[in-house]
């Protein structure tokens, strides 16, 4: 535990991710706690408070398995797959600069003429620029004002590429899995730089509507989903539905709150899109007050776990500032439609997306499916049937 409890502060996952680009040595802040460091990464790791028992036992497991200076017994090789570590120093061999990754920009730093030493080099910045590719491998830098020292001989193999993101956006989200969220697509939906022009201004308002029918359909939450501008007179709506044996209306309104932030998500990588606005809305105060939480931890024995813990990771990974709006349900039987307000029209739209969900369901027959959400990487499944919350007592 001790192990575990330093890896994780340090954000590692793999020995390639404590180890300098070079491949030889343990990073300066794996080493020991007064580093005070850890690995930029991608991921999100749980907060961790290592004591000081718990860093001799690193220190002592790394001095017994490395020679001096932390120096690996044997040099890592290239890099197989893509790393989740995120690499800030590179070094541009061909043309004999540094390049510095930070967000979207790259900065360019070209030598001085200077070196402390035959092989370290002095550079300077010369320029930046948004949006370049990455040219150079990995490299272990020294910043010294505004002068940064490297040395070429330390620079590692190039990082190896993901999977190459799909030219369609639409293909981009169903690459996550969970493809039976987006079965149903309506709308304005096939060019969407309107949708990426409002997300940037604010204006766009986000609806979604769960449906549960209990006597035809007790096993299916059904889910309707809509993003909507009022300026552009456009609409991107879709439903699904899922079946589980913990379907139930509050279950339904929560996969509709998923689907909205998974769609945000991807909107925002795919295109991306950083600092804007919106508004969400539903018509169930519980399920809306658990989507606008931003959770650091989901306990097991929560109702519908599994979407919370979606939507936490969603949440922690998008850069939308939602306001969180609950709206009165099925107004449009109290009042004419055009006495209701935008938001309660919208909503009673997305009412009848979730019921024709459940009607459809009812249509193709209620076909038992393990259905995993979207970049939910696993699941513990029980004699065919997905665990959505704690599972001692199924187990």
């Amino acid at each position: 535990m001790s192990f575990c409890r330093v890896r994780c502060k340090l954000g590692a996952l793999f020995l390639s991710n404590i180890v300098t680009a070079d491949g030889r040595r343990l990073e300066e802040f794996a080493t020991s706690k007064e580093a005070n460091g850890s690995v930029n990464t991608r991921y999100s790791f749980p907060k961790e408070c290592p004591t000081d028992n718990d860093w001799k036992v690193w220190h002592d497991f790394w001095s017994d398995n490395t020679d001096t200076g932390f120096t690996l017994v044997n040099r890592l090789g290239d890099w197989q797959h893509r790393t989740h570590r995120e690499w800030e120093w590179f070094f541009d061999e061909s043309n004999g600069y540094l390049q510095r990754k930070r967000d979207r920009v790259v900065s360019h730093y070209v030598p001085t003429g200077r070196s402390c030493t035959r092989s370290e080099q002095h550079c300077h910045l010369a320029w930046s620029e948004d949006a370049a590719d990455i040219t150079g491998s990995p490299v272990p830098v020294k910043e010294r004002d505004e002068t940064v020292i490297f040395s070429a001989t330390s620079s590692g193999p190039s990082l190896a590429s993901g999977p190459s993101k799909p030219s369609d956006f639409w293909d981009f989200l169903r690459s996550w899995g969970g493809t039976w969220m987006w079965d149903v697509l309506l709308g304005d939906k096939e060019d969407l730089r309107w949708l990426i022009k409002r997300m940037q201004k604010g204006t766009l308002i986000w609806v979604t509507d769960g449906s549960y029918d209990r006597k035809r359909a007790p096993l299916i939450s059904g889910a309707g989903w809509l993003v909507h501008c009022k300026m552009a007179k456009k609409t991107l709506k879709g439903y699904f539905f899922e079946y589980s044996k913990n379907a139930s209306s509050y279950r339904a309104e929560l996969l509709g709150l998923c689907a909205l932030h998974l769609l945000t998500r991807a909107l925002e990588e795919f295109f991306e899109i950083t600092e804007w606005q919106g508004k969400m809305c539903c018509d169930n105060k519980s399920a809306l007050n658990q989507a606008s939480i931003k959770w650091r931890r989901v306990r097991p024995s929560s109702s519908s776990a599994d979407i919370l813990r979606s939507l936490r990771t969603s949440k922690n990974n998008i850069k939308a500032q939602f306001v969180y709006e609950h709206v009165n349900s099925h107004m449009n039987r109290y009042k004419i439609w055009r006495q209701l307000t935008l938001d309660q029209q919208l909503n009673c739209i997305c009412n009848n997306l979730a019921e024709s969900a459940v009607a459809r369901s009812i249509r193709l027959g209620f076909q038992a499916q393990r259905q995993l959400l979207p970049l939910e990487n696993i699941a513990i499944v029980v004699n065919g049937d997905k665990m959505t919350s704690h599972f001692d007592e199924e187990i």
